[in-house]
């Protein structure tokens, strides 16, 4: 009975205009080798369903991270663990970096792979929605297809129209698969769909701030399907109405949450958080009508160590933004450094910076590069 690790979406290299993702992905891949160190090495696979990279021209610490992983899931144990992989529309280049990289991976848009003692795997890289129906009907026969593509199924609040469907997609095939695991949701999802289990592992690196869902993998062992829920840098919202009390309890209980247990199936894992993973980001909502007193809570919740940002809206309950261009100027051009560098590559950058007096320009330089507006502290 074979034991495969599934997953999507790791988004390693995200830029801040998606949020802090330096700590984040050190912090995932972390917990990764955490959960194969748990089974003993006793690992099938490891699928990746497409955007482990979320740029197509990565830095070289990620792929030095990559590296790193490529090492682990090779060196210690008797048998090598494979890395099978699709590319989402975030990390498509060719050759994919993946292959780049390191040994041991397996690009299953190229040829399927054949577990040992398990299923084969076959997969279909992100493809524009008119060409999918011809790579799909192109696949031979395999026990799990892997895609990474925006489904109607599980994308439900926008029109049928404007999406692929997951039944037409399987329609065409040529076969009947056990198992679909496909990416790009950003949320962990298991549906049942005419007799085959469709899964979206979910996003891997930190808890995604649109659907405010942990980051997530899964562990497929024989026929039985086990959710992992990872740690992830917390993120919470405050309307500007809320009772700045209670949203100051809320902001000390996950600072002071110490550990994480990554428990299911054969896993039973417990980490120590690392210190910079444990500042939340705080999302701080307010109409036109609230704007000073949400200052005073962005205020406030900020002297306590957390990552602030002020939202404008145009009514406090309907709080959809999801992009960080939306935000008030409430980050600091150091916030975004410690957040994208390790801790002394940051320190030395931030000395440079002020002793220079040069971060007012590197300010109105990100504000041209990306359209975000961030504050130079005194």
């Amino acid at each position: 009975m074979a034991t495969i690790l599934l997953t999507a979406d790791w988004h390693l290299d995200c830029g801040p205009g998606h949020g802090p993702r330096f700590h984040e992905s050190v912090w995932a891949l972390k917990q990764i080798r955490a959960i194969i160190k748990s089974l003993g090495g006793a690992l099938g696979a490891l699928v990746a369903a497409g955007d482990v990279l979320d740029k197509r021209n990565p830095t070289s610490s990620t792929i030095a991270k990559l590296m790193d992983l490529m090492r682990f899931l090779r060196d210690p144990w008797s048998t090598p663990i494979p890395m099978l992989f699709i590319q989402g529309q975030h990390d498509r280049s060719s050759p994919p970096w993946l292959t780049v990289a390191g040994t041991g991976t397996w690009h299953l848009a190229v040829r399927p792979y054949e577990v040992p003692n398990g299923p084969v795997v076959a997969g279909v890289d992100f493809t524009e929605p008119d060409r999918l129906p011809e790579k799909l009907s192109r696949l031979g026969s395999a026990d799990i297809v892997v895609m990474h593509q925006t489904w109607h199924e599980f994308v439900r609040w926008v029109p049928a129209s404007q999406l692929l469907s997951l039944k037409d997609a399987l329609g065409a095939l040529s076969f009947k698969p056990d198992l679909v695991v496909t990416g790009d949701f950003h949320a962990s999802r298991l549906l049942d769909l005419d007799g085959v289990r469709v899964l979206s592992p979910g996003y891997l690196t930190s808890m995604d701030t649109r659907l405010m869902e942990p980051p997530t993998c899964w562990l497929l062992c024989g026929d039985e399907m086990h959710q992992l829920v990872l740690h992830g840098r917390p993120v919470i919202r405050v309307p500007a109405v809320a009772d700045i009390d209670d949203a100051e309890s809320a902001v000390l209980e996950v600072m002071e949450q110490g550990t994480h247990e990554i428990s299911g199936g054969p896993v039973s894992v417990r980490l120590e958080i690392p210190p910079e993973l444990r500042r939340p980001v705080v999302y701080v909502s307010s109409d036109p009508s609230s704007v000073e007193k949400a200052r005073m809570v962005v205020e406030r919740l900020r002297s306590l160590g957390a990552m602030v940002h002020l939202r404008r809206t145009s009514n406090t309950t309907a709080d959809t933004p999801d992009s960080i261009r939306e935000l008030d100027p409430a980050v600091s051009i150091e916030d975004v450094i410690r957040s994208e560098f390790p801790p002394d590559r940051a320190r030395d950058l931030i000395r440079f910076l002020r002793a220079r007096d040069l971060r007012a320009e590197v300010a109105a330089w990100w504000k041209e590069k990306t359209g975000v507006e961030l504050n130079v502290p005194a």
